[in-house]
């Protein structure tokens, strides 16, 4: 990370070696891990720490005796070296921090200056050197060629395969101690690189290292018979052996596959470090596989004449014998096929998957038949009678040869990807439950931040759920989870009744809840205004939904065309208790459920509007918020008509920044309620602003919900208060009148509030009527 951002090149300073050829024999089995970085906000030439790097390697590699002698020779040397030329150079001095691992089998031996940090992420545990990562020593300044009592710190480690470490500066122990057990979790280094790129660091830089199985050395071939050796056979000419290629710094040797025809190779150091946990260091080479040889067609068909029954008979057992050495490929195959099945989730690998499910199935069905065609053979081709000609064509023979192993070879590969899943859920599964142990212990413990624990359990379960979406132990990860996490964001979840689903791509605004009964909602999208009506319980629709009036429609002399929001009247002479409606070019729609049908009024002053987005009503005033004007447009009644142009509710030099509003609220005195995307809430009276903040939100905050898209004031005697629309994050917000965070609620199965629209509480506050995407619902509150 170089100023918050992430760049993808190494640091110079960052080697991996193995043994170089002429090492000694006690560094054979050897891995060497180096990070060098700047210290004191010194910074030299990168070749500088390039250098650095090669040096620590060189001059390892060339000690003898034990691991953790030979660091402390060689970080001594290296201080003992910038010392001299810092004091030589008082202008020009050179200084460094340095972290080194060496591995060998199942050990790893760390050593480093005080400005470096090692974690070492075991299987559900994090650990740092120094212990805990605040230690005193992180921040003391003595790196390489400021002292010349330079004692390094020396420790060593136990590792299995599947264990990260790493190498870092000081800058990883500001990240919080559960986002570095969630980093631990991850199945590739990538995904840990990814997970620590989310941190909010701005410099840092890091060496991450995954221990993975070593290969299985081949056995050697066994001996050929005495009779086999007592053939005579051709002279061979002897080429000269090719040198053995040096060692990469990138990758583990590995050994050759040795045919089974060679005699088994001689032991060796090179045979023995193979053996070890760096023989497949993450990024190496693979061994060279070679998959069984297959004999020409020429030679499958020579010689069928007269035995074609017997070669035929054996073409099973043959066959089965080339599919157990494909298992073994189909086996080493395996970690490349987790990796793709772990990264890939698009369309494509999906559909790929079923087509590969569908020809195992039929492979499968086509591997029980093998036994019956073996059966069939014997009765169908029995041995020749010496004298007669073969009963099958020679070419039907051969061509038989050749199907039969390679419908055997198909059925093994089905088999080795279809069966991936199953491994890698498996494997998933445990990553998420181990997640989930992580969590339960912090929150269990107080030690750590339990909500940013509980957010990685339910990424580990997301990656696992696509494979088995169904699994009863994933679920109950999850839902655990899920509680959690809502009892940390004061979260409740009641059940929801569908009331009705509207045309597809509609957006609804209101509900508008009247006398327990009535329920008046509108499309926007096609400028739609409905009636329905509910049971007496409230949780049903009595009759299908009424159409007051809808795009096109001639209202009086007037056409509807684009309704942006509705409102309720209740008072203002002869259309008091009405419903309006309002169209963008300055049309007002009023419906009296007492005299219909609706009427129209055409505003004057209509053009001075930018884009108005909501509307409200106050003792019969009618209230336009338009936030590209930066204002709300007020309009006086006359005799239950607005027959005047609209007065400005901000007047002179102090208007608000209204920019971000998305909707706002009245309550009985007069006190008009913005509310911006931010989920921050102003208020003003008589168009000057009024000191009003949420207080009490989850986790102490006070100000700001963080998102929102929908205001609703309940003035009802029961429980009055406002309710926040967040469409954002799938979240309905109760606070008090006065602000103070009540619960969020959300929908049971966390999709049902996608574009939440609209929301309206019955008159004992004991439910609420919900708009959201294309449907209307109803949910009791529930909680305490």
């Amino acid at each position: 990370m170089v100023g918050g951002r992430a760049v993808t090149a190494p640091p110079p300073g960052a080697l991996v070696q193995l043994a170089p050829k002429r090492s000694p024999r006690v560094r054979e089995r050897d891995a060497l891990f180096v990070l060098v970085l700047p210290a004191r906000d010194t910074h030299a030439k990168a070749v500088f720490y390039e250098e650095m790097a090669r040096t620590v390697a060189q001059r390892y590699f060339e000690q003898e005796g034990p691991v953790s002698g030979a660091l402390r020779t060689v970080l001594t040397s290296l201080n003992d070296d910038l010392f001299k030329h810092n004091q030589a150079h008082p202008r020009q001095p050179f200084y460094a921090e340095l972290g080194c691992l060496v591995l060998r089998e199942q050990q790893a031996t760390v050593v480093r200056t005080p400005g470096m940090l090692v974690t070492l992420w075991q299987t559900g545990i994090c650990r740092t050197l120094p212990e805990p990562p605040e230690a005193p020593d992180l921040s003391e300044d003595r790196p390489l060629g400021m002292f010349t009592d330079f004692d390094p710190p020396i420790e060593t480690l136990k590792v299995e395969p599947g264990h990260l470490a790493a190498l870092s500066d000081a800058s990883l122990a500001a990240v919080p101690r559960a986002a570095l057990h969630i980093v631990g979790l991850q199945s590739t280094i990538q995904a840990a690189i990814n997970r620590l790129k989310t941190q909010e660091m701005v410099s840092s830089a890091v060496l991450i290292m995954q221990f993975v199985p070593p290969e299985p050395v081949p056995e050697p071939a066994a001996p050929e018979p005495a009779a086999a050796k007592a053939a005579p056979a051709e002279p061979v000419r002897q080429e000269p052996a090719a040198p053995e290629p040096a060692p990469s710094t990138a990758s583990a040797a590995t050994p050759a596959a040795v045919p089974a025809e060679s005699p088994p190779p001689a032991a060796g150091p090179r045979a023995a470090r193979s053996g070890g946990l760096l023989g497949r260091l993450r990024g190496g080479k693979q061994a060279d596989k070679r998959p069984p040889a297959v004999r020409p067609l020429s030679e499958a068909a020579e010689g069928v004449e007269g035995k074609s029954g017997a070669r035929l008979r054996g073409l099973v057992a043959r066959g089965k014998a080339g599919g157990t050495a494909l298992v073994g490929a189909a086996e080493a195959a395996r970690p490349a096929l987790d990796s793709l099945q772990a990264e890939s989730r698009n369309v494509f690998v999906r559909v790929a998957r079923r087509v590969l499910a569908a020809i195992r199935r039929f492979l499968l069905r086509l591997a029980s038949g093998i036994g019956g065609l073996q059966r069939l053979l014997g009765r169908m081709l029995p041995e020749p009678e010496p004298g007669r000609p073969p009963m099958l064509p020679t070419p039907v023979a051969a061509g038989i040869t050749i199907l039969i192993p390679v419908a055997v070879a198909l059925l093994v590969v089905a088999f080795a990807l279809t069966s991936q899943d199953e491994t890698a859920f498996e494997r998933c599964l445990s990553q998420a439950q181990t997640a989930q142990q992580i969590a339960q212990g912090i929150q269990a413990s107080g030690s750590g931040d339990a909500r940013q624990a509980w957010y990685g359990v339910m990424e580990a379960v997301n990656l696992c759920l696509p494979r088995r979406p169904n699994d009863p132990v994933l679920l109950a990860v999850r839902d655990e989870a899920q509680r959690a996490i809502d009892q940390f964001a004061d979260v409740t979840r009641c059940r929801m009744v569908l009331l009705r689903r509207y045309d597809s791509g509609a957006s609804v605004r209101g509900p508008i809840l009247r006398n327990g009964v009535d329920l008046y909602t509108l499309d926007v999208t096609r400028s739609t205004l409905y009636r329905d009506s509910l049971n007496d319980a409230g949780t049903a629709l009595n009759r299908q939904s009424q159409v007051l009036v809808q795009r096109g429609s001639a209202v009086g002399e007037y056409v509807v065309r684009s309704l942006v929001d509705i409102a309720w009247l209740s008072e203002g002479g002869a259309r008091g208790n009405a419903l309006l409606a309002l169209d963008s070019r300055g049309l007002l729609v009023t419906y009296q459920p007492t005299f219909p049908p609706a009427t129209a009024q055409a505003l004057i002053g209509a053009d001075r509007w930018v884009r108005p987005v909501s509307i409200e009503t106050w003792q019969g005033r009618l209230y336009i918020l338009d936030p590209p004007a930066n204002q709300i447009w007020r309009y006086q009644p006359t005799a239950g008509e607005y027959p005047a142009a609209p007065e400005e509710y901000f007047v002179g030099d102090n208007h608000p920044n209204l920019t971000h509003a998305v909707d706002m609220a009245i309550d009985q005195s007069g006190n008009v309620f913005v509310l911006r995307d931010d989920g921050a809430v102003l208020k003003f009276y008589s168009g000057e602003e009024q000191l009003f903040q949420f207080s009490n939100l989850p986790g102490g905050g006070v100000g700001a919900l963080g998102s929102a898209s929908g205001l609703v004031l309940d003035m009802g005697l029961i429980s009055p208060g406002f309710y926040v629309l967040d469409a954002r994050n799938l979240t309905i917000h109760e606070t008090t009148v006065g602000g103070t965070f009540i619960r969020s609620y959300r929908a049971p199965d966390d999709t049902s509030f996608r574009d939440l629209s609209g929301l309206a509480v019955d008159s004992r506050a004991e439910g609420l009527y919900i708009a959201a995407r294309e449907a209307l619902y109803y949910m009791p509150k529930c909680g305490d």
